[in-house]
């Protein structure tokens, strides 16, 4: 976790009671998104041809969208930094 909080990816914010840390994500984390996406595209393509067939049929159709997609939720998720 240190090298992605040292590396702007992750922000790491404490709880109240000052004992836990939440993590989330950074614009920087979230600019990272194209790139996961294809990396699991090449894990569908080259591993068992079943899973993630629903995953690579809409990327195969609509890629940019399902990557805006899919930023958007993780920008939701994790609020307001």
């Amino acid at each position: 976790m240190c090298f992605l909080a040292v590396n702007s990816a992750i922000y790491a914010h404490q709880t109240a009671h000052d004992r836990q840390f939440i993590y989330l994500p950074t614009e920087r984390a979230v600019s990272l998104a194209p790139m996961l996406v294809e990396m699991i595209v090449w894990g569908i393509r080259t591993g068992d041809k079943d899973a993630g067939s629903d995953f690579l049929d809409r990327f195969e159709t609509e890629r940019d969208k399902l990557i805006r997609a899919l930023q958007q939720k993780v920008r939701d998720d994790a609020g307001p930094l």
